[in-house]
């Protein structure tokens, strides 16, 4: 992991986004940009609210596993097995549905 290669020269941050997915010119996907705002909205939410962990045995050993990448133009990776802990203690189900259901718009 090199993380530099996403500084420029002027101590920016460059973008890594990938063009060729979205199109180019009057094909270009109109929503691109609220497309990349949502899967960043999603995944700073999971990050924050949940630590990720390699997927247990019955016996408490962690799962090796390789990673394994679908091969395409939109390359992504495969299934692979993992948890989610919460990271405030004493989360479960019900909490975490009590707060989804506090935090989203009544539309009545």
């Amino acid at each position: 992991f090199i993380p530099e290669r996403f500084i420029d020269g002027s101590g920016g941050l460059t973008s890594d986004t990938v063009d060729f997915v979205w199109g180019f010119g009057r094909r270009a996907c109109s929503g691109r940009h609220l497309g990349e705002a949502s899967v960043w909205a999603g995944m700073s939410s999971m990050l924050a609210t949940f630590t990720f962990l390699p997927a247990q045995t019955p016996d408490g050993e962690d799962v090796a596993f390789k990673p394994k990448w679908f091969e395409g133009l939109p390359s992504h990776p495969l299934p692979f097995p993992f948890r989610m802990i919460p990271r405030v203690q004493g989360m479960n189900a019900e909490t975490l549905t009590q707060l989804i259901q506090s935090s989203t718009v009544d539309e009545n």
